[in-house]
Order: C-alpha cells, then structure tokens, then sequence
C-alpha cells in the first residue's frame, strides 16, 4: 500500500489545530492559505477522513480527526528524533529552542546566555517567551514550549523533570523617601506599618514575598500592582513604599534604593524545566550550563545549610 503524505502536511495539520483558523495557521506556517488548504485537502483525500469541520468557527476536530492527529504529532516528534540523533552522532547542535521565562527572571537570566549561546550556537534558532508560572506550565504541557525558567516548587509535576540552577535572595527597593532608606541595613521590625507594595497573584514572588514578610509577624499595608516588574517599581516610588526584589534583578536597579535585609538567609530556588523523554534535552542542558557559566559568583547554585528556601504557593503546581 502505497501513502503519499508528507511532513509539511503533518506540520500544516497540527497548525490548523493548534490555531483553529486557517489564516492563523498560514500564518504560522509561513505560507498562504490557499497552500496550506489545498496540502490539507490532499492529506484528507489521501486519508479517505475529513480531520476538521470547517462549518464551525473555530473550526472543530472531527471524531477519526483526533485520532489521525494525535498520531500525526506522534510521527513528526519522531522525525524531529531522527535529527536529534543524526545531531548527537555528528557532533552537531541545531534546531529551535522555545524558552519560557517568568517576568522576575527575564531582564536578568537572558543576559546570562543569550549573547554567548548564539555565538556558539549560531546554527540554534532561540525563541523566548516571558509570562507568569501558571501560563509556562500549560505551555509546557501542550508542546508549545521546550523548557521554562522559573522558581520552582519542592518537587516538579509528575510530567515534567526539574533541573536545579541557583538559589537567589531578596533585597528591599524602597522609594527615595521612604525612611527606610536611612539605614544601611534594615530588619524585618523596621518593615512594620510600611505600604507593601505586590505583584498580582499571577507572579510567584507575590507568595515568596507575602511569606517571607509574615513570617515574621509584619504588619504592613500592602497595595497590588496589576503589571511586570517596571510597573512595580513605578509604583513604589510614586506611593514611597517598599517592595521586596529578586537579587539579580536588583543588580540592574539603583542602587541608592537597594537595601540588604538583616539576617535573611530567604532564597527562592530557580530552575529549568522540562517534559519527560523531550528531545531536545541536549539543547536544554548546554542552555542550563550557558547560564550557570555566567551566573555572578555570589549566587550559589548549590544548597546549604544556611539558605532557607521560599517556595511558590503549590497549589500552582
């Protein structure tokens, strides 16, 4: 029996899949509609099936449709192996790389690697992505991303494996007013009565943050800022409040607002992860040493006894 069916037509397949339109799939795909239709009406034809109803919108996935797809995802992840094999044997790193990183970690941990990673890996096509934990995870989840780098929880979904990379502090940002900038140090009692201000609940650090502050009893107001990082620190200067921020991310903030925090061993633990069995593991473990390389010296990537780790809330996990 002989099948004319071909890889771009899986790839077509799963677009219009992923996207539920033919425009947006098209447009994925880098072709024209008309093409991308016409390489899907021939899969069809040769198929004997009709894999989408296009009489809806979005268009839906017929009954035999969820079946050929699933197995045409099945067929393209093995070719993708074939390459990654190919690859490993000749010594050769390639391919597309989609990263996801959370808000908190994405103006300092790109720095770290992309610039030397393209150097030496100019044949890698890096695709990067910042949005907040519980986005990447679903992400993660659909294929649609090939590792994330987050602050991890005590142990990672069953789906997923968790390489660790470092462990990072806090540090007080507060408003050029605030009083607690009079100190060069300040303690957890100094922070009582300030105005906390948050990230929303959408971003990980807003329970790292919470839980370090009530830990020890602080009676602080606290504001919520619907935005990323910038929108955060705009708001702590406006209302000369305070905030609690990520130690590398602080060292790219002035530093006449930056204060150390006494006796915090606090830290939250970063790390990448990553579906089980993924192919492109290779890739992700040189990216994870890219890092590590030029991670500053003064942020350990081993745990010991004197960091005490803030984990994420775990119902996100």
């Amino acid at each position: 029996m002989s099948i004319n069916i071909s890889i771009r037509q899986i790839e077509y397949l799963l677009a219009l899949k992923k996207h539920g339109g033919f425009n947006a799939a098209a447009k994925a795909c880098y072709v024209s509609q008309p093409a991308l239709s016409e390489a899907i009406q021939k899969f069809e034809s040769e198929m004997g099936a009709k894999l989408f109803d296009r009489s809806k919108t979005p268009i839906q996935i017929t009954e035999v449709g969820e079946a050929l797809l699933n197995q045409a995802q099945n067929i393209l992840t093995e070719c993708e192996r074939l390459v990654e094999i190919a690859d490993t044997w000749n010594d050769q790193v390639r391919g597309t790389l989609k990263i996801g990183l959370i808000p908190t970690l994405a103006p300092s941990v790109i720095p770290l690697f992309l610039k030397s990673f393209r150097k030496k890996y100019p044949l890698v096509k890096i695709e990067i992505t910042e949005s907040g934990t519980e986005q990447l995870l679903k992400q993660l989840e659909a294929g649609d991303l090939d590792c994330a780098i987050l602050s991890t929880p005590p142990s990672a979904p069953g789906y997923l494996i968790e390489k660790p990379l470092f462990y990072e502090g806090f540090l007080i940002y507060a408003g050029k007013g605030n009083d607690l900038l009079n100190a060069e140090v300040v303690s957890f009692p100094d922070l009582q009565d300030q105005n906390l201000i948050l990230m929303d609940d959408s971003h990980c650090i807003r329970d790292q943050i919470l839980t370090i502050c009530e830990r020890q009893k602080d009676k602080s107001k606290k504001t919520t800022v619907q935005g990323g990082i910038q929108t955060l620190l705009t708001v702590v200067d406006e209302e000369n409040g305070f905030t609690l921020v990520p130690e590398l991310l602080a060292m790219n903030i002035k530093k006449n607002q930056l204060r150390p925090i006494r006796a915090s061993n606090y830290r939250r633990k970063i790390g990448i992860l990553f579906r089980k069995s993924h192919l492109k593991e290779r890739l992700i473990s040189i990216l994870s040493s890219e890092i590590l390389e030029n991670l500053p010296e003064n942020i350990p990537t081993k745990l010991n006894q004197r960091i005490q780790v803030v984990d994420p809330d775990k119902h996100r996990f």
